[in-house]
């Protein structure tokens, strides 16, 4: 059996590399930022297990065990000759690896290093033309996209009444917290993870949305940090100044710990001239009477208090 790389298109050009050994499993790329130029095939580039400053998200890397537990990958060095094609396809200059419950690494974030702004002298000359090289690759996006006007299925300036009804209709438990505050037991939409909506109402409409990211059984703390903040990204704009960090042992089992104890930490922050907000925090929620530990994402509108915002 010989391996073999296929390229495959999908709607809207996103673009997937995948490269397979018939019975034996499968490793495929998924672009998820701007395209970069390709490095050779046998490039060199760094290794992580948390997320690293001065990276932003190009890719992710999932390999799909096969039978008689083929390409599966226990230490970190045979991980990284497997992802090695896929990572320099991409243009990457590093990779975060990620470990199932079982110790076998699945995944990986394809990372490419944001250069540092250099101070520019009064009387440096004009800058010269671009490279050819500097050409090839698409700039990673500096710029803010689009404020959001709602989240999870639910819209700013909605009245609590409507938003308990889209709530009910999707099938989800409504329940109030307190005059300012509700609770819907799922998103209205389909999300990138599963999450519990927290709202909260600025003069009877709605104002702020809290998202508790909840990893299933098949998801670690990290690959939803990973996850969720690509998905942010993409929608309202890279982000240079920090990554979610992550440790490995804090991927499975007692997330919650590692947050309380400020090994897991994350403090993101979208923000936009005229007022709204989304931040992806890793600490207590900010709505309701009794502080939850745990992962969260918060949008905050123009109408949105200071002190939901936190910020």
């Amino acid at each position: 059996m010989g391996s073999h790389l296929t390229w495959k298109r999908q709607g809207l050009g996103l673009v997937v590399l995948a490269g397979s050994l018939a019975g034996c499993g499968s490793t495929k790329l998924t672009f998820s930022g701007p395209p970069q130029a390709p490095r050779p095939a046998n490039c060199e580039f760094r290794m992580f297990t948390t997320s690293p400053d001065g990276f932003a998200e190009i890719g992710v890397i999932d390999v799909q065990f096969g039978e008689y537990q083929s390409n599966t990958y226990r230490d970190i060095a045979s991980f990284k000759e497997e992802i090695r094609p896929y990572v320099c396809r991409a243009g990457g200059d590093a990779a975060i690896a990620f470990a199932n419950g079982y110790g076998m690494y699945i995944k990986a974030t394809v990372l490419k290093q944001v250069p540092r702004a250099a101070p520019i002298a009064a009387s440096q000359a004009a800058p010269a033309a671009p490279s050819a090289e500097s050409q090839a690759a698409s700039p990673l996006p500096v710029a803010l996209k689009a404020a959001p006007t709602g989240a999870a299925g639910f819209d700013f300036g909605m009245s609590r009444d409507a938003a308990k009804e889209s709530c009910t209709k999707a099938g989800f438990a409504w329940s109030p917290l307190d005059e300012k505050y509700a609770e819907c037991s799922g998103a209205p939409v389909a999300l990138a993870v599963a999450a519990i909506p927290r709202l909260g109402f600025c003069e009877h409409k709605l104002c702020a949305i809290e998202l508790n990211l909840e990893p299933t059984m098949n998801q670690g703390l990290g690959e939803v940090a990973a996850r969720v903040y690509a998905a942010l990204q993409a929608k309202y704009g890279s982000k240079s100044d920090g990554t979610p960090r992550v440790p490995r042992e804090c991927h499975f089992g007692a997330f919650r710990d590692c947050i309380i104890n400020g090994q897991a930490r994350s403090d993101l922050n979208w923000r936009w001239k005229t007022g709204e907000t989304v931040s992806m925090y890793a600490g207590s929620d900010r709505f309701g009477p009794k502080p939850v530990p745990g992962l969260y994402v918060f949008y905050g509108s123009t109408a949105s208090p200071a002190e939901t915002q936190g910020l």
